[in-house]
């Protein structure tokens, strides 16, 4: 498929959109996977339009149509128009979004029973700092980790925010005090049931309160590109952040797909029932969105919910997206396989190219679980849709890629690293990915070799995970509070970093205590990581540079009549 798709010449230039479909007629020729067909002429599930949107005349709600989750979603018939990429055109569009999904949200925290108090405090936030990205000599990126749903239950420590009503469940807990009793005592430390921390727990992750607070907070700052990881929603996030301007595919692509739907169970995974790495590939280019949502074992897999994965979405009106590509990396047996997205950018305004990669490493905090995230990092992939250029193993390491593409262009890495800078491990992810080539946001805080250069720790991840439903410490999971796990690095063109969200800072892990997530504010055990950097476009021209970064014979693109 590989060797068709590169022997057809362009068809016209790589600025304007060409058809995907054949690309992804010979991914899944290539694979074997059978993707259903996706409805033509207004017949099927298309993705519905949001209910409102902000107007010359007036805020109306942004509160998404009802959606049924389908198996599969074609992409609008015309995505380039209506209010989807529209309401994302202005800083004042923005403004009016974001004041209507703080009013959405809002009215979910009180409909879900949280206390007048609460949600004022909330409100009593300060506002973002004017939005400064988007210039020609600057790129706003903004990369958040935003908790799967399907972890929302793991059992965090969270402040009660409840109102008089829930009295009668019974009182409240003091989440510092608790969190401090868990912290001291350790596993030593059972406590007796306690619904009202059940319900409260629900209220503050309940799904759709914390996608309004989500979308809001992408409002108010206004991003450049956004990536996410731990994204298991993506029907809703391609529906309503498409409402803020965002887009997240290539043109012409041909949609959503669960891939963990059943009739596509047998495709993805070999006989003993482990993934397979290059039908998951295959799959993934199939869709051309800029997702990778994690493949289990198919004993695990389950209905039609995404699993957690990583996403790259940019702003349509500064930004058209020339590539879409996907490494894959296996993490041993029956844990399955995940993927490293990487979009090639190119700014509307004079074509300047620009690389953004999305992914989240395993967790942990052992020396053995920071050796795992270590040879995700370093060793031969599993598969990725471009050809082999690095030796036998014919496909790279996420680092080999990183650097590559670093070298053909501004290329930027937003990750999930589950590992701080200040490891006491002799390799870890800060030191292999931190070079003299590579910068980081955190510079100004940590050295190459991971020591804290100030008197303060930059905190993005600040949780305590135990069972609210009885305080059980059984499961704590101390060591996710009080951290820097969440990383943008970048290289080739980016530079000089300036953080347009905090940093969150804390002196010691008691004063961190008091502010653990997720809460009404951060909708998320992580903070966003939101950074301005300069941005020196390369001169290589686009044709050239497609097939530099992509590490291919020939273009992404090719002719409907391949």
């Amino acid at each position: 498929a590989t060797a068709a798709a590169t022997a057809d010449p362009l068809v016209g230039s790589v600025e304007r959109a060409a058809s995907f479909t054949a690309l992804a007629a010979l991914a899944r020729a290539a694979a074997r996977v059978p993707l259903p067909a996706q409805p033509r002429d207004g017949g099927g599930a298309h993705f519905s339009p949001p209910s409102a949107v902000p107007t010359a005349s007036g805020v109306a709600p942004l509160r998404s149509a009802p959606k049924t989750k389908t198996a599969c979603a074609a992409a609008p018939d015309d995505p380039s128009s209506g209010a989807a990429t529209g309401s994302g055109a202005g800083g004042g569009s923005l403004d009016a979004a974001r004041a209507a999904l703080q009013e959405e949200h809002c009215s979910a925290l009180r409909d879900l029973g949280v206390a007048t108090e609460a949600i004022d405090e909330m409100r009593r936030e300060p506002p973002p700092p004017p939005c400064v990205g988007g210039g020609e000599g600057r790129v706003r990126l903004m990369s958040w980790s935003i908790l799967a749903t399907a972890n929302a239950g793991s059992g965090f420590v969270v402040r009660d925010v409840l109102d008089a009503e829930a009295d009668a469940i019974g009182p409240a807990v003091d989440a510092t005090a608790l969190a401090v009793e868990l912290l001291k005592a350790g596993a030593k430390s059972p406590r007796g049931e306690n619904p009202r921390c059940e319900l409260n727990l629900s209220v503050v992750c309940d799904w759709p309160r914390r996608w309004a607070r989500i979308r809001e907070t992408v409002a108010a700052y206004a991003p450049d590109v956004l990536c996410l990881q731990q994204l298991d929603r993506m029907e809703d996030a391609l529906t309503d952040l498409r409402a803020l301007g965002y887009e997240c595919s290539l043109p012409g692509a041909e949609g959503y797909c669960a891939l963990a739907a059943s009739e596509m169970a047998d495709a993805l995974h070999a006989e003993d029932g482990s993934p397979d790495p290059d039908a998951y590939v295959a799959a993934l280019t199939a869709t051309g969105l800029a997702y990778a949502p994690a493949l289990s074992a198919r004993s695990s897999s389950s209905g039609e919910e995404d699993r957690p994965g990583a996403a790259v979405f940019w702003r349509a009106d500064r930004w058209e997206a020339l590539t879409v590509e996907f490494l894959a990396t296996a993490r041993g047996a029956g844990s399955g396989v995940t993927a490293v997205v990487r979009v090639l950018l190119a700014r509307a305004s004079d074509g300047a190219p620009l690389a953004v990669m999305s992914a989240a490493l395993p967790g942990g905090a052992t020396t053995a679980a920071e050796a795992a995230r270590l040879a995700e990092l370093t060793e031969p992939a599993a598969s990725g849709n471009f050809d082999g250029c690095f030796g036998d193993s014919g496909t790279p390491s996420v680092r080999q890629w990183f650097a590559s593409s670093a070298e053909a262009a501004p290329t930027a890495l937003c990750l999930d690293a589950a590992s701080a800078p200040s490891r006491p491990d002799k390799a870890t992810v800060w030191r292999t990915l931190r070079s003299a080539r590579v910068g980081s946001v955190w510079d100004s805080w940590y050295t190459p070799e991971g020591k804290l250069r100030k008197p303060s720790t930059p905190v993005t991840t600040n949780a305590i995970l135990g069972n609210p439903a009885n305080a059980s410490s059984a499961s704590l999971r101390p060591s996710h509070s009080y951290g820097c796990e969440d990383q943008l690095f970048f290289a080739g063109g980016l530079k000089a970093p300036k953080h347009a969200y905090g940093p969150v800072e804390y002196k010691s892990s008691s004063e961190a205590v008091p502010a653990l997530l997720p809460s009404l504010s951060v909708p998320s055990d992580h903070y966003p990581l939101i950074a301005d950097l300069d941005f020196t476009p390369v001169d290589t021209g686009a044709e050239e540079l497609i097939k530099q970064v992509s590490f291919r014979a020939g273009p992404r693109r090719v002719s409907p009549s391949a």
